[in-house]
């Protein structure tokens, strides 16, 4: 699920993929084609994770939700370890 924060996303060079699936992310840390922003805990607890630039972190999402993503597990599973761990230690930025 994509949040948007941004009214007009469109125009704004400080735009973000913003998602909260913990399983999308983490494939997101392992692709080198985007970067990691910041996390953001909101007051129900939902954290939501910042990516740049927007549009290939839209595209590779797609390529998650299709299947057709590949990426190298044991970095997945590290990268998933490391979003817990800054969910958990209630760090708040990248």
């Amino acid at each position: 699920m994509e949040v948007n924060h941004n009214k007009d996303q469109s125009k704004s060079p400080h735009t973000f993929f913003i998602e909260k699936n913990l399983d999308l992310c983490s494939f997101l840390m392992v692709s080198e084609a985007v970067r990691f922003i910041k996390a953001q805990k909101e007051a129900d607890g939902t954290v939501y994770f910042y990516f740049q630039p927007e549009d290939i972190a839209k595209k590779l999402a797609s390529d998650y939700w299709s299947d057709s993503a590949l990426c190298p597990p044991r970095k997945l599973f590290s990268a998933q370890r490391s979003l817990k761990d800054l969910i958990f230690s209630g760090g708040n930025d990248g």
